[in-house]
């Protein structure tokens, strides 16, 4: 356990009166406070956002970070096609719903979780944060009906495609970890064996051409949002993990300016 740990127990969307599954997330800031939402992207947890969350509690904000179904400490669903668009969008609205959230809550996400945004929460309440080392990967986004996209160098150094294809892809190195201890033996435990990979080996978040229904899915129901690209920092990190990770702590101070700006606006009216 962390401190703040919190589980939400969510419904299964394709059998919700027979099956549930366990949502962890962290939780931090004065329960009263204005309220943030972050998610992370393919292959993080809650615990990638920690410095952010604290910058964010100090500036009078409250956070929830959960891990997404499949994620740190969320529960594994094992079956590959369990994951899919349609499901997680579910479960993380369902997830939402259960949180009691403030009016005007805002919401912060991270490469691909951007795929996973409620189609009811208005665009100007989200901020959508691209790395360099994950761009976001539309479903209906050319590039991914193109052969070039999974074979050739380009796809040969995408971190993502290698985890997503490899059981003992180590994750733990991927995100240089070992200047968090608590974090690196956290990371291993979430995955103690292949089985409990399966929502990385979801095509569509590891930024891969999506499925048949998947694709349909977006077709009829998804949206792309205006997106945020992260500045990378200007340190230089061998693993493409510890980079987001410094490009997310060198840009915190203009993810705090967006928040302001909407806290700014909401005491306004």
């Amino acid at each position: 356990l962390q401190p703040g740990s919190r589980w939400t127990l969510v419904p299964d969307p394709g059998t919700p009166t027979t099956a549930a599954w366990r949502v962890h997330h962290l939780e931090q800031g004065d329960p009263a406070a204005p309220t943030v939402v972050l998610l992370h992207g393919y292959a993080g947890h809650a615990g990638l956002w920690q410095e952010l969350s604290d910058e964010l509690a100090h500036a009078g904000w409250r956070t929830l970070a959960p891990d997404l179904p499949g994620h740190g400490l969320s529960d594994k669903p094992r079956q590959p096609a369990l994951h899919s668009l349609p499901w997680h969008q579910a479960m993380l609205q369902t997830w939402l719903e259960r949180q009691n959230l403030p009016t005007g809550w805002l919401l912060v996400t991270l490469d691909q979780a951007a795929l996973l945004v409620p189609g009811d929460l208005p665009p100007s309440r989200v901020l959508a944060l691209e790395s360099g080392e994950a761009p976001i990967a539309w479903p209906d986004d050319p590039i991914l009906a193109s052969s070039d996209h999974t074979t050739g160098r380009a796809a040969a150094q995408d971190w993502r495609l290698r985890c997503q294809r490899s059981p003992r892809f180590d994750l733990p190195q991927h995100w240089a970890l070992d200047d968090q201890p608590a974090l690196e033996v956290l990371c291993q435990a979430c995955y103690p064996d292949p089985g409990h990979r399966g929502a990385l080996r979801w095509p569509l978040f590891a930024g891969q051409p999506p499925s048949a229904d998947d694709f349909d899915w977006w077709q009829h129901h998804g949206r792309r949002l205006p997106v945020q690209p992260l500045e990378p920092a200007p340190v230089k990190l061998p693993q493409p993990g510890a980079r987001i990770r410094a490009a997310l702590r060198h840009n915190t101070p203009q993810i705090l300016q967006w928040l302001e700006q909407h806290r700014a606006a909401r005491s306004a009216s």
